[in-house]
């Protein structure tokens, strides 16, 4: 059995360059069957990919696993509680299903639940 110390926290921009590694590694090996080699291809030779995570760098949170980023969430906290929403969420196709996303989704779950909490105590 291995055994790893994972930790989740915000993001900062030191950590941009392996977030968009992460993106497009997990791109291009889990979507190809739903969305077809042209458009990943497409998706990630173009810059969007990338440009999506750092469009969103200070909305995010990242998991890391023995300090190295495995996994990442960008979250959206609008207005009102029904406008929160997860916008992306990725873990390393090479560390799947080792509930890592749970982990990742269960933390980020509860920061939309707080912030709403904290807009709704301000009102």
């Amino acid at each position: 059995m291995n055994y790893y110390y994972t930790h989740i926290r915000k993001t900062a921009q030191s950590d941009l360059i392996m977030m968009q590694n992460i993106g497009r590694r997990t791109i291009d090996s889990s979507y190809r069957l739903f969305i077809g080699d042209e458009g990943v291809d497409w998706y990630i030779n173009s810059g969007k990919c990338d440009k999506e995570i750092t469009k969103y760098l200070t909305n995010s949170d990242i998991l890391l696993m023995n300090d190295k980023i495995v996994a990442m969430a960008i979250y959206c906290h609008l207005l009102f509680y029904f406008d929160d929403f997860i916008h992306l969420m990725m873990v390393d196709f090479k560390l799947q299903h080792r509930r890592l996303g749970t982990k990742l989704l269960q933390h980020t779950e509860l920061q939309l639940k707080k912030a709403s909490y904290e807009f709704l105590s301000e009102a």
